[in-house]
């Protein structure tokens, strides 16, 4: 749900090109309109609707970032022949009520709420107009840039690779350059050299074939190797069992470089309710508590650390008893996998993919930081406090 709302919200600030100081606003608008869009696991019920039982109204939606012309009350006119509007930029909207939105004021530098709005949906407030002259600079750059790529291509030996389209005018479309050089294997032999380059395979059948299919597979290793650590599985006799999908994902680094990473996800979409799942429900971080967070902060001089959880629901152990069908490639990746072909692999450790993943993910860390003595807080359980060690923490 998390990366939804977050995906909506950069696509509405992309689209409007506002800045990244308004994504919190758009975060907010992300899920009021996902509250309102019909949901396949609600019967094509809206969340609103089943939440409050009548359908919700569309009438005020407005485009994001659009140009917003809110009226000038009579009384606050100097004169006859002032306007008789200012314009703002549309944000969102007030919660259930329908004639309120929420606008931008660029003259008071802060947001309003108001009701006789009018709307240009067609003029986004936050698009840059390039002139002319600037357009044919940027792209006699791209070009330059585009003939530099095509010359090391060719002195490579890979000169059937697709070129870069020209006339690229967004900087991530410019560094997509380098991060092609980056994935091309650097000693290729022939076949591999006309194997196509894809950043994000869908499945094993299509990363295996392509020009990076090494780098993949050294990515598949790292993952098998921290499954077979954890411990996620045991071999057992054949059974029922569930289906898994490999995920490859092309990441990119601070420094532009490329990352590869391999991820195995079950199916979850197979698991039957009451049998392979009960509750699956876990706390969100709400965005109010991160505010609150680095607030007190600020307020107190306090320092603020970050730390990421490597393959976090690979750590809690599974309740039910889930069966999964031995991952592709494990005739490479398990080198005494001969002998057990006939096995199938029984969960023990929880895996990316189970409905009930995140849930068993908060009820672990729950209880770790509980023994440690930190208490989560009445308003957000995903905020601890302890008194012993001074500190507060915020799982996001």
């Amino acid at each position: 749900m998390i990366r939804t709302i977050t995906t909506k919200a950069r696509s509405m600030l992309l689209d409007s090109r506002l800045e990244d100081i308004f994504l919190a606003e758009a975060v907010n608008t992300a899920t009021y309109l996902h509250s309102r869009l019909p949901s396949t696991s609600l019967n094509s019920h809206t969340p609103y609707e089943v939440l409050n039982g009548q359908k919700p109204e569309l009438q005020q939606l407005r485009r994001f970032g659009s140009a917003a012309h809110k009226l000038i009350p009579r009384e606050q006119r100097n004169r006859k022949s002032s306007s008789y509007s200012w314009q703002c930029v549309m944000l969102g909207y007030v919660h259930d009520i329908s004639k309120i939105w929420r606008l931008w004021d660029p003259i008071e530098g802060h947001v309003i709420q108001a009701s006789n709005v009018r709307c240009d949906e067609s003029l986004v407030e936050g698009k840059r107009v390039i002139d002319e002259k600037s357009t044919d600079t940027l792209r006699s750059l791209a070009d330059s840039e585009n003939t530099d790529v095509e010359a090391s291509n060719n002195d490579s030996g890979a000169s059937d690779i697709e070129a870069i389209p020209s006339g690229l005018l967004v900087a991530a479309e410019q560094g997509s350059s380098e991060i092609y050089q980056d994935l091309r294997p650097q000693a290729v032999d022939a076949e591999e050299a006309k194997s196509p380059i894809i950043l994000n395979p869908n499945g094993y059948a299509e990363a295996m074939p392509c020009a990076q299919r090494n780098r993949w597979k050294r990515a598949m290793q790292e993952e098998y190797a921290s499954l077979k650590e954890n411990k996620t599985w045991e071999y057992i006799p054949a059974s029922d069992k569930q289906a898994f999908r490999w995920v490859f994902r092309t990441k990119i680094n601070a420094d532009e470089t490329a990352r590869l990473k391999a991820r195995l996800v079950i199916t979850g979409y197979e698991q039957i309710e009451g049998t392979d799942y009960g509750d699956t429900y876990a706390p969100v971080a709400k965005l109010v508590g991160f505010r609150l967070l680095l607030a007190l902060a600020a307020r107190y001089n306090s320092l603020v650390n970050h730390m990421d959880v490597v393959r976090a629901f690979l750590n809690p152990s599974v309740e039910e008893e889930i069966y999964m069908e031995a991952p592709e490639g494990i005739e490479w990746l398990e080198p005494a996998w001969s002998k057990k072909k006939h096995l199938i692999c029984k969960l023990k450790k929880s895996l990316y993919g189970l409905k009930q993943a995140p849930r068993l993910w908060y009820k672990h860390i729950d209880g770790f930081l509980t023994t440690l003595g930190f208490v989560p807080t009445n308003s957000d359980p995903n905020i601890y406090l302890s008194c012993s060690y001074q500190t507060i923490i915020l799982l996001c």
